[in-house]
């Protein structure tokens, strides 16, 4: 049986702010078993390339889940994931 995904109160607001910097937003809150909420893709000004990263959304001083504790800790080193409290943490990922 599969439950409601739980979504950051500040989901909608960052998702915006990224989609009006040009960056392309893939939800994926609903995977669940601690997968990231969102995929951002778009022109990563460090990388020179277009790049994909996957984003833990988590609002003010929220913690991981276990779930999610687990998943971060088996992906691999140097892996494209962040968990981001502002729109500036992605930005800043792409170079903007």
């Amino acid at each position: 049986m599969r439950y409601a995904a739980k979504v950051d109160v500040n989901q909608a607001k960052l998702v915006r702010a990224w989609r009006d910097a040009g960056l392309h937003v893939a939800h994926t809150h609903q995977l669940g078993r601690g997968f990231p909420d969102v995929i951002v893709t778009g022109y990563s000004i460090p990388l020179n390339a277009v790049a994909a990263l996957l984003v833990e959304i988590k609002d003010g001083n929220d913690k991981l889940t276990e779930n999610e504790q687990e998943w971060h800790a088996a992906y691999p080193d140097g892996g494209p994931l962040i968990i981001a409290r502002v729109a500036a943490d992605v930005l800043k990922w792409f170079g903007r």
